[in-house]
């Protein structure tokens, strides 16, 4: 599957410390493997959104994703609090 940042995601990954862009890249590899690779880590889907949370530099960061065909775009990345309700 192929991979795009929405802008708003791309300009959040470069202003992420590295050691949070690391994770995020894993994550991206992981959105970009083959289907049986994404079956085995967990991911929340809700209302057309695919999203995983994984801690970095003491807190917990979230990326959001939806699936058009072949793309996974990425909508968004940041700490879970960004996501507030």
């Amino acid at each position: 599957m192929k991979v795009e940042l929405d802008p708003a995601a791309a300009d959040a990954y470069n202003a992420i410390p590295l050691p949070v862009a690391v994770r995020v890249d894993e994550i991206l590899d992981w959105i970009e493997g083959d289907d049986a690779q994404r079956r085995h880590k967990p991911a929340l889907y809700l209302d057309g959104q695919w999203a995983v949370s994984f801690p970095a530099l003491g807190e917990f960061w979230v990326l959001i994703w939806e699936v058009d065909g072949d793309v996974a775009a990425i909508r968004h990345i940041g700490e879970v609090t960004s996501i507030g309700g």
